[in-house]
């Protein structure tokens, strides 16, 4: 019975068959929330555990089962299982005891990940022997039962335990280029870490495969794939699936890139994790990176000992070599990512103290961009430049690059495509609306006279005295100024300021 079942799910190869009573009728299926009105179990059965994380209580009911003969657990979803009952219990046994040792320590959510994490890593990566089902080295029970291992098992361990933790966590599936360029299936996990203590609050890819037992040295925790923001994975993921859910890897971006999440989007990240708002996605994607010093602590309060610590962080410092060696790409580093959040968070300090600070409030336009640029970067974006207005001296500063311009007298609509096309984060805009107003080129006014930052999201940030009183926030789409918009200016672009500010 057990093999029919497992033969029947292997050909079926889109996920695990959720109606296996319409194949096999001489089956009795009980709903794990159904277990708590039980007495006994015939010969054949088969418990549901699909969409339920099964609670401490249901597992002792279920092991007063435990010699009963032919009854079997079933997850029907995507990367679950059917197995036999003695086999599950074993297993959550063996986790149940792992979690509650996390419990005792008063650990926060953080740093209980990263134990769930280390233990999800600790197997060699092994395929199961020719002739075996296809769960067999892919669902959490299999893979702790027989030891073989492959990159949906690591992610459903993960899973698994982030659901004793409480912690939100979803496997799913993707198409990946390795270091070669090939393209290859391969499975990961998405997990919303919120911590108070750290500051964490967002949705990261980790990838336990590829920090497996295969990969560790020394006696380091091997934290490379922990938790990384899209934007650092994002180069070799060419789609995501889960069930009849696709995202292209293109679209995706749209998270950070085009003004609106797609659907597609809300979808994906909404089945996972329960949001139905598209602003909130965008907000929990636009995360910080996991640095050096939370690592650090948390290995602390975890309890590691100094050497341990230490070649664990030496190993994550090194993380950016092995990306690069693994994937054949690049990532940004913490520190990398960290200014980039605070260049944000400077600007979102210049709002936040419109109409309360005066100095502020009577910056006009360049002068608010250049001391934004001077007080951040440390960058002087008028040195060598000329025209009588600051603006004009900003557009022409020799700064080892030119404005990239475009015809004044564009459509609206090929503007806008101009700036998604070319623009990025942190990119200077320019005006020129003293000519239109006038009607004429003089000394005066041949130069740009109006200039903001680009945000992304089809927004950028400005300074108008005269018509909004100080700073705010534009969106390009319902700005009377796009009009006069001839261009802009990347100053930044060592810092790569390529994700999506959306804290407006």
């Amino acid at each position: 019975m057990f093999n029919l079942l497992i033969f029947y799910i292997d050909k079926k190869k889109i996920g695990w068959y959720n109606s296996i009573n319409k194949r096999c009728k001489f089956n009795t299926f009980i709903k794990i929330n159904e277990i708590n009105n039980i007495k006994n179990l015939e010969e054949g059965t088969i418990i549901d555990v699909t969409d339920c994380n099964v609670s401490n209580d249901q597992i002792k009911i279920l092991k007063q089962f435990d010699n009963c003969n032919n009854v079997y657990v079933q997850d029907s979803n995507w990367f679950g299982g059917v197995w036999k009952l003695c086999d599950y219990l074993v297993v959550e046994n063996w986790l149940d005891d792992f979690v509650q040792n996390i419990k005792s320590k008063n650990l926060s959510p953080f740093e209980s990940f990263i134990c769930a994490y280390h233990f999800a890593t600790k197997l060699h990566y092994r395929f199961a022997p020719t002739g075996s089902s296809f769960q067999a080295c892919r669902s959490y029970v299999d893979v702790l039962i027989n030891k073989f291992c492959v990159c949906v098992g690591y992610g459903t361990i993960l899973k698994r335990l982030c659901e004793k933790l409480g912690i939100q966590c979803a496997v799913q599936g993707c198409l990946a280029k390795d270091a070669n360029g090939k393209v290859v299936n391969h499975a990961n996990c998405l997990v919303l870490l919120i911590d108070k203590k750290y500051d964490i609050c967002g949705l990261y890819y980790c990838d336990p495969r590829m920090d497996c037992a295969d990969f560790q040295y020394k006696n380091a925790w091997n934290l490379n794939m922990l938790a990384l923001p899209m934007t650092d994975i994002n180069k070799i993921l060419i789609k995501l699936w889960n069930d009849d859910t696709i995202i292209e890897m293109n679209d995706f971006q749209s998270i950070y890139y085009s003004r609106k999440p797609t659907q597609s989007d809300l979808e994906y990240f909404g089945k996972f994790f329960n949001i139905t708002d598209a602003e909130t996605i965008m907000k929990l994607k636009y995360c910080k990176q996991i640095n050096l010093s939370q690592i650090k602590t948390a290995l602390q309060n975890i309890g590691l000992d100094e050497s341990q610590i230490d070649a664990t962080i030496d190993n994550f410092k090194d993380r950016e070599n092995l990306f690069m060696q693994k994937f054949d790409v690049s990532i940004k580093s913490a520190d990398e990512w960290d200014k980039r959040l605070s260049f944000y968070e400077y600007i979102q300090n210049y709002i936040s103290h419109k109409g309360r600070d005066k100095e502020i409030c009577k910056l006009d336009c360049a002068t608010f961009v250049y001391r934004l640029y001077y007080n951040f970067f440390g960058l002087d974006i008028i040195k060598g430049g000329y025209g009588k207005s600051w603006t004009g001296k900003i557009f022409t500063a020799d700064l080892g690059n030119i404005p990239n311009v475009i015809d004044e007298t564009s459509t609206l609509k090929r503007k806008i495509n101009f700036i998604d096309t070319n623009c990025k984060i942190g990119d200077i805009l320019f005006f020129h609306r003293q000519s239109k107003k006038e009607n004429f080129v003089s000394d005066e006014n041949y130069y740009p006279g109006h200039c903001g930052i680009y945000l992304g999201n089809h927004k950028y940030i400005d300074s108008r005295l005269t018509t909004r009183g100080g700073i705010s926030i534009v969106d390009i789409e319902n700005d009377n100024y796009m009009q006069f918009f001839v261009g802009f200016k990347n100053i930044i672009s060592g810092l790569e300021l390529d994700c999506e500010y959306t804290n407006y």
